[in-house]
Order: C-alpha cells, then structure tokens, then sequence
C-alpha cells in the first residue's frame, strides 16, 4: 500500500515536523488553558534555532516568503490597531493580544528558519498523510462505535479515561434534523476540521484505497464543504490529465464509465434500502446539503443559505467600514463583531447569544479575512495563494491542496488556522536549499 504509515528510509521524517502537525490536528485540546496546537510548535521552533545556529546558515527570503511575511505583517498591524477600537465583545482583546504573540513568536521565526529543513513541504506531505491516516481510522471507530454500540468514543476516551487532560468538551453528538446523530471528529472536537485534514491526506496521498477512507471519513463527518472540495480536486484532476475530454470519453471509455457509476448506484441502493444506519446518514447528509432552511418559528436562515449569506453581509458590513478599518479591519479572528454590530445583519439572519455577547470568527474565509483583516489583508492572503497555484504549474498535488483550501474557505475559517500557517510556511520554503547540497537534514 503506498504512502503507508511506514515512511521511506531514503529521507527520514523529521519527528519535529511531525509533532508539530500531529498535535495542531488536535484542534480544540488544551493543556492549562493553553492551546495545544500552540505549544506543539516550540520544540519545532527550538530545533529550527539550534540548527540554523549549528550550521551557521543565514535565513533567505525568496519572493514568496517576502509575501507571506508582507501578510504576517499586515495581521500584526491590523491587531494592534483594532486595540484602539471603542466597541468590543467580550474576549476582544484577548484574541487581538494572543493573535500579535503567535505571529510574532511562533509564526515569524518558524517561517523565517524553515528553509533550514531539506525539502520542507515533502516533510510536511509525508507528516500530512500520516497524520490524516491515524484521524481517518479514529473517526470510523467513532462511527462504528456510536451506531451500533452507542458509545460516543471522543468522550470516552479524553474526558473519561485521560480525566480531561486534554480539556472538556469532546463529545460529537447533537441533535440535527430532529434526530441525533453523530459526526465524526477524529481526534479533534471540530467534524470541519477533521474534512480539513482528510482533503489534504485525499491530495498527498497516492494510494486508491486511502483516498476511499479519507472521503468516507468525510462523510462520516457529515462536512459539505469537504465532499464539494474533495470532487472538486477530481474534477480538476480530471480535466488536467485529459486535456482532450471529448476524445478520451470514446465509446469504449464512456461504457466503462457508465458501467462502474451503475454498479456503484445500484450497490449503493441496496445498502440504503437494507441498512438502517447508511439509511440515515444518507438522508441526515443530503438535509446539510439543503440550500435554504427557514426555522417557522424565528425565521432564522440556516443550513448551506446560512454560509452563503455570510459573503454578502459581509460585504454591506465593510462598505460602513472607516477608510482605516477598510484598509486593516477590525482584528483578525473576530470579525463576526463586526456583523453583531450589525442592525441589517441581525434582522437577515439570526446571531444567537454567543454571538451577541462574545467575539468570534465567521465560517467563512472570504468574510472573515475581509472584516477581520481589511482589503490589505484580503488581498495578501489570496495574492499568496495564486502566486503559490502558479508558480507550481508542474506540481499537481500542490496545485490541487491549493484548491482544497481555497474550496473550504467558502464555509470555514482556516485562513487563521495553525495547520494552514505550517502549510503556507513550508511551501514557501520549499526549494530553497536545492542549490546548496552542503545543508543536511541531519
């Protein structure tokens, strides 16, 4: 089985890059209140610094790095100015404090000492894989053990047996669709985020069978964006191998095509009629995929619409921006503050107490970059990511990781996200050291 568990001898992983992506899957654990997908990042940033002091080697800001560095900047200033503002919720400038201490000592010095690592992105891909093969098979023994055995495995197993070490709250039950149900979360609280790492482990990995766990556990997370991002890559695989569609879908490819999608459709629906839990999940699956759902009772939009709306709000919202908060926003991390300030926003769409009281991120990229981090910042981090799709042209899986954030961004917040940092940081760093065979990753 390719890519397997087992990693290559001719390149070892480093076991640096590896803890740093293993616990930042953890999102949502803790260790005394402190993030552990934080302090997962030190002992990486320790081993950068004594190995760039070891061998002498002097940090080179490539063009791309410069670019990521130029949006690392530009989030440090729009914290600092958005301290000043008047109107706050609570947990405001907590948020804004902690955002200019994880860039300045985590982020930055990890991007500028990450050249250090031979071949830095193929570390983190082969970490990656590893990391979304261990969350795949979590999340199906979640599965697994909360419909038949009715054992919700997340919280047994951290609040339980670890005695909520790790923090409280890991359930992954709730009421949906007037049922409950559960969504597999691997190990994390986040079923989003889990979706997150299983399009990355999807992209990375070369192995059929790995890519058929990693979209079922996508569909045991119940996550729409996931499924949409994990086809959306096929497709553009697809049309990117097969630049002449029309030739390649001959007769004899075109019966083969129909044969297997008729034989998975009427497999499919022999498992729906006769297993009650595929039933279920089916149904509970296309209820998420809903465009639009109206509460009768609160006419609170929800559902897809609810995610969707956010964009457009969003933008009426910064349209009442001052020129200084257009240029920076408000804070990145918090910008559904903005849209609890919001009259027009509160009456198109409902914000519960939380919402109301405390500050908090939207789920969604594109809205939340543009609030949080003005049209500075907005521009940067999507400058970073089509200079990053183009300069790889000849790299396919880079390309088609690029789409799956860039795809999750219309219904989830990873932008800010600390895998995303890793993964922007080591594919600008990537390369770099080719020319300079006397640097070993040793």
């Amino acid at each position: 089985m390719q890519n397997s568990i087992i990693t290559s001898t001719k390149e070892h992983l480093n076991p640096f890059v590896l803890i740093a992506i293993f616990f930042s899957s953890m999102l949502g654990a803790q260790i005394f209140g402190i993030s552990l997908n934080k302090i997962a990042l030190l002992p990486l940033e320790i081993y950068l610094f004594t190995r760039i002091v070891s061998i002498h080697h002097k940090a080179r800001l490539t063009k791309l790095k410069r670019n990521l560095l130029l949006w690392y900047i530009t989030l440090m200033m729009s914290s600092a100015l958005a301290l000043t503002r008047q109107e706050q919720l609570i947990g405001y400038e907590e948020k804004l404090i902690f955002n200019l201490i994880q860039y300045v000592v985590i982020y930055l010095p990890i991007l500028l000492m990450a050249d250090v690592i031979k071949n830095p992105f193929n570390q983190f891909k082969r970490a990656i894989i590893i990391v979304s093969q261990i969350n795949s098979i979590w999340a199906i023994i979640q599965f697994i053990a909360w419909y038949i055995f009715q054992i919700d495995f997340n919280d047994f197993f951290f609040t339980t047996c670890m005695k909520g070490l790790l923090g409280t709250g890991w359930t992954a039950w709730n009421f949906e669709a007037g049922s409950l149900a559960m969504r597999a979360t691997g190990l994390n609280r986040d079923p989003a985020f889990l979706a997150v790492l299983m399009v990355l482990g999807f992209t990375f990995t070369k192995s059929n069978i790995w890519k058929s766990i990693f979209t079922f556990s996508c569909i045991c997370a119940m996550s729409r964006v996931g499924m949409v991002s994990i086809a959306t890559i096929l497709l553009f695989s697809f049309f990117r191998r097969e630049k002449n569609t029309i030739v390649f879908l001959k007769t004899k490819n075109l019966i083969r095509i129909i044969a297997i999608i008729s034989f998975v459709i009427i497999v499919f629906l022999y498992l729906y009629n006769t297993i009650e839990i595929v039933q279920f999940q089916t149904d509970y699956t296309l209820t998420r995929f809903s465009i639009l759902k109206v509460n009768s009772n609160t006419g609170d939009v929800s559902g897809t619409m609810r995610h969707i709306m956010y964009l457009p709000l969003s933008i009426s919202t910064f349209s009442d921006f001052s020129w200084i908060e257009k240029l920076f926003g408000i804070g990145p991390r918090i910008g559904g503050t903005a849209l609890a300030f919001s009259d027009s926003v509160k009456s198109a769409i409902e914000l519960n107490a939380g919402m109301q009281k405390k500050a908090w991120a939207i789920e969604c990229d594109f809205a939340e970059i543009l609030l949080g981090s003005g049209l500075l910042g907005f521009i940067l981090y999507y400058f970073n990511l089509y200079a990053l799709f183009t300069k790889n042209k000849q790299d396919k899986i880079k390309q088609e990781s690029i789409i799956g954030i860039f795809i999750f961004g219309f219904m989830y917040c990873i932008g800010f996200n600390t895998l995303i940092n890793l993964y922007l940081i080591f594919m600008v760093s990537d390369n770099i050291l080719k020319d300079k065979p006397n640097v070993n990753d040793e």
